[in-house]
């Protein structure tokens, strides 16, 4: 993985190396997502996009490798169906010092931009995410759901 001190480095979830412990946190630090999940899954993303300020990780992002019993329940929940093999684009984090500057949305494009693979599909619950998904394309399929912290809903990107 490139380690440049001021950009956006894209690797697979297997290369992240030393730098795999910094995102655990930065994705626990966003309280979105069972922390658990994070760490068994990202080390397996397809993609992961990190940030970095001055050297410093201050944001990260993934497509996560397919995970067909995932998509079903979603589907089931959403009451959308939609392919079980989509790969699913999250763990959207910025370290709450540095939000607000447009990282978000520049880890999103990075993702899209180095993922040629279509369609794709969230989920979250945060107003914020869900704007910056419509802005890149997603649309919100289905009805929410109850989530383990919150109401959720999916988004699709064909």
């Amino acid at each position: 993985m490139n380690t440049d001190q001021n950009e956006i480095a894209i690797c697979s979830g297997n290369e992240l190396g030393d730098t795999l412990q910094v995102c655990l946190a930065i994705i626990k630090e966003g309280d979105a997502v069972n922390p658990t999940s994070a760490n068994e899954e990202l080390s397996k993303a397809s993609y992961v996009v990190v940030k970095r300020v001055g050297g410093l990780v201050v944001g990260v992002g993934a497509i996560k490798g397919q995970r067909p019993g995932y998509a079903r329940s979603v589907a089931q929940k959403s009451g959308f169906q939609f392919d079980e093999n989509l790969h699913e684009i999250g763990y959207i984090s910025v370290r709450e010092t540095h939000r607000n500057q447009g990282i978000a949305p520049a880890l999103i494009k990075s993702l899209l931009d180095v993922c040629k693979i279509r369609p794709l599909f969230a989920t979250t619950s945060n107003e914020t995410m869900k704007s910056r998904l419509s802005e890149f394309g997603f649309r919100k399929c289905g009805n929410e759901w109850q989530g383990e912290k919150s109401i959720l809903s999916l988004w699709i990107k064909d």
